[in-house]
């Protein structure tokens, strides 16, 4: 497998929609296989679709925390992918 089809974009979207009540966080990561020198598919693959119902009053590093522990891993399992093909071929 060529290294350049395991080279991936990582594309992560948290966006935030307000009500009086409650603040709801959609968490969205996609992932683009590089095409050609510095060029990433446009459409990529979602890896995670996410929402979440928070009150004002919440504290938010648990979400920041699980966001952040799913990127991590994703990209992890990237690395290790591309690790993988380089010591195959």
């Amino acid at each position: 497998m060529a290294l350049n089809r395991c080279l991936r974009r990582f594309v992560l979207v948290v966006s935030c929609a307000p009500s009086l009540e409650f603040c709801y966080v959609m968490e969205m990561l996609t992932q683009h296989s590089l095409r050609d020198w510095g060029q990433f598919d446009t459409n990529g693959t979602e890896v995670v679709r996410r929402w979440y119902k928070m009150h004002w009053t919440d504290n938010c590093d648990g979400l920041i925390g699980k966001i952040f522990d799913k990127l991590r891993s994703v990209v992890q399992e990237s690395v290790d992918a591309a690790a993988q093909a380089l010591q195959q071929s």
